[in-house]
């Protein structure tokens, strides 16, 4: 059963107990400038810029604001042959520094990779340890889709496009050549959507997860959804095992599948699965 974006907006209504900081961030880079024979998979004989991080935005998991901090916040020069991403990779790292779990779509391959590499280019310190859960490794794992891309799977799950119809490619070489304030304001509008819309297919999907970060872990409530963390579920049916059993539940917020255990007094616990 596919969830619509009112189902998912809901969820935010029903969780209970104390919050993990969960954010979903998108990262947005320019192109590695280089010397190549060749236009087409060419092999380049000379790097003369590195990729550098020109945009990033982040939703706070059940807050409505979405943030959003490019390089022309943060005095851009104008020249994209000496592009100086310091200012911004330093305000990223401020806001995975603060976060206990990150969603993000391609987030493990891609846009952690792409951060890591500007904190040690800067002699940042690295985050502290934190969970991630990366959409696309997800859809690859549970779901047979016609495209794995963010806006195909969006289009699949709720039947319309979900990018913005200006594109990265579109303004980039307005916002790095020209610092035109509108190319840099539909950049903000792409990444911002970008956000959304990962956002939105997360909670989509998130029931069908065999595995996540248990959420169940930062309250003390005697059972909680371990991803959604709503206190309400129905109780429905047994899983037997050689020496007992144990109650299944479903989330009535999310519609996770959970389960108890049944201790040998008889005193049920919740599991993390």
């Amino acid at each position: 059963m596919s969830m619509k974006l009112e189902a998912i907006a809901e969820q935010k209504d029903v969780v209970r107990g104390e919050q993990p900081k969960i954010i979903v961030c998108d990262i947005e880079v320019s192109p590695i400038l280089s010397w190549t024979y060749n236009a087409y998979e060419g092999n380049a004989i000379r790097i003369e810029q590195d990729p550098k991080i020109i945009s990033f935005a982040w939703q706070e998991l059940g807050k409505s604001k979405i943030h959003v901090v490019t390089l022309a916040d943060l005095s851009y020069s104008g020249n994209r042959f000496s592009i100086d991403d310091k200012k911004i990779t330093k305000a990223l790292h401020e806001v995975l520094d603060s976060s206990d779990i990150v969603v993000g779509h391609n987030w493990d391959n891609f846009d952690m990779k792409t951060a890591n590499a500007r904190f040690l280019y800067y002699g940042m310190a690295p985050i502290p340890p934190h969970k991630t859960v990366d959409t696309l490794k997800k859809a690859r794992l549970h779901f047979k889709m016609p495209k794995n891309t963010l806006d195909e799977i969006y289009r699949y799950i709720f039947g319309k496009e979900g990018k913005t119809k200006v594109k990265h490619s579109d303004v980039l070489w307005d916002c790095l050549d020209h610092n035109n304030p509108k190319a840099w304001v539909a950049m903000k509008r792409y990444n911002a959507r970008d956000v959304e819309i990962t956002r939105d297919v997360y909670l989509a999907m998130r029931p069908f997860y065999k595995a996540h970060p248990n959420l169940s872990l930062y309250t003390r409530k005697d059972r909680v959804c371990p991803k959604c963390q709503s206190e309400r579920a129905h109780r429905r049916g047994k899983e037997w095992y050689v020496s007992g059993f144990s109650w299944k539940y479903q989330c009535v917020a999310c519609h996770t599948w959970y389960r108890g255990e049944l201790q040998r007094d008889g005193v049920e616990k919740v599991t993390t699965k």
